[in-house]
């Protein structure tokens, strides 16, 4: 499996479990490393509802230096960011952050960044 591969596999499971993703760069030419981001280091996928920035990583790949540094500023900025290596990593961690939003709604209680 490509990491690509592994891309639309958490984009499909997380779509059919109800969450809005964004995928954040795209490959003008298929086949190529010419990949156009917002910027240097952003993450693969974006989450929204709630909010998490993922970068996919096949298991026991390594993230590049923008990318470790694009990390640290999100979460110094109180960004959720996080790293995963299967659709399955992705959605026990979404589904988990939806049960706690939902909690907290419930609550009243202000929403916390995870990093």
């Amino acid at each position: 499996m490509t990491e690509t591969e592994l891309q639309r596999a958490i984009i499909e499971t997380l779509k059919t479990l109800g969450f809005w993703v964004v995928r954040t760069a795209r490959s003008k030419r298929r086949g190529r490393r010419d990949v156009h981001s917002l910027e240097d280091g952003f993450p693969d996928l974006m989450v929204l509802q709630p909010l998490m920035f993922m970068e996919v990583k096949l298991p026991g790949g390594v993230m590049e230096e923008t990318q470790v540094k694009w990390h640290a500023k999100a979460k110094e900025a109180g960004l959720p960011v996080c790293v995963v290596e299967s659709a399955r990593q992705a959605c026990q961690l979404m589904l988990g952050l939806r049960t706690e939003q939902e909690h907290r709604d419930r609550m009243g209680w202000e929403r916390t960044a995870v990093g």
